[in-house]
């Protein structure tokens, strides 16, 4: 019996002048294009140098990233409800943002808002779509591009207490 090979199918006689088309990857093949996968979504994080209190989830952003590729997305979903505490954390007693302050508050809002939908379904099976997680993550990601950028520049102005006291961050 013959078997003839053509770009990635192997065809097989089953009966005279009668053929099945096969298609296969082999495990390597698989394999190399995971590895590639990942070596992109690492890419993405390398060379931006992260402002000291954003360094953590930067490296927590690259790990949602990665599970996102092997379609971890219940992982990816908490991951970024957690960047997204931190950021609140980080912005609640902001006043203004490249001095104004609506500009502060619609941050703000964004932030809240994409963490609210990230809290839809908590970690339940089956409430995480592929989409949804995807949608969370790119977001996720520009907020803390955006927020590393403010943060390095000094671009924003903290709220002061009744004593006058900046808070700081």
């Amino acid at each position: 019996m013959k078997r003839r090979k053509k770009k990635g199918k192997i065809t097989l006689p089953i009966i005279e002048n009668a053929l099945i088309k096969i298609g296969y990857s082999s495990y390597f093949e698989d394999e190399i294009k995971r590895i590639k996968k990942e070596e992109e979504a690492a890419l993405i994080l390398e060379g931006i140098i992260f402002h000291p209190k954003l360094e953590k989830y930067a490296s927590n952003l690259k790990d949602a990233f990665l599970s996102f590729q092997q379609e971890n997305f219940v992982f990816v979903k908490t991951a970024c409800r957690r960047i997204l505490e931190h950021i609140k954390q980080l912005i609640v007693n902001w006043k203004s943002i490249d001095r104004s302050k609506s500009l502060c508050e619609k941050f703000k809002s964004v932030v809240n808002s994409l963490y609210s939908f990230a809290s839809i379904g908590g970690p339940h099976e089956g409430v995480t779509t592929r989409e949804e997680t995807e949608f969370i993550l790119k977001v996720t990601s520009s907020l803390l591009f955006y927020l590393n950028s403010i943060m390095k520049n000094n671009r924003f102005e903290e709220r002061e207490d009744d004593a006058g006291i900046a808070h700081s961050i």
